[in-house]
């Protein structure tokens, strides 16, 4: 993951980082905005929350909604490692929902296209060389 930082906000021991991250193996230069929860000191504990999962977490009236973010907080906490009681549940919750906002407005910042190989070759006695980008 080679995301580019957009933001940083910490509350507590949980950090929140607002990144553009190319979570698709198959298209790496298709990134999107993605919050990047952690805790400091916890090696190998994160979550990436993408801006196409952030409807999870909006206050929606819709039950299924509200079941999806509780789902996630739990997840997310489980992850983290943190109790998973009704109180850290929705302060976690609030915690993203706090952040929601950094996340729909970040603005995808289009990099540069990277080389990532080279085919070279003759054609009907003409060499060519063309590169491979991402």
């Amino acid at each position: 993951m080679s995301g580019v930082l957009i933001g940083i906000k910490q509350i507590g021991d949980l950090v929140c980082k607002i990144t553009q991250e190319g979570l698709d193996p198959d298209q790496p230069s298709k990134e999107q905005p993605a919050m990047f929860l952690y805790r400091p000191g916890r090696l190998g504990r994160s979550v990436i929350i993408p801006l196409e999962s952030a409807w999870k977490y909006d206050e929606s009236e819709s039950r299924a909604a509200q079941y999806a973010c509780l789902d996630s907080c739990r997840n997310i906490a489980l992850q983290l490692d943190y109790p998973t009681d009704n109180a850290t549940l929705s302060q976690i919750a609030m915690f993203v929902q706090n952040h929601l906002d950094d996340l729909v407005k970040a603005k995808v910042q289009h990099r540069e296209k990277q080389v990532v190989g080279e085919i070279t070759g003759t054609m009907n006695g003409n060499p060519f060389c063309h590169e491979l980008k991402d």
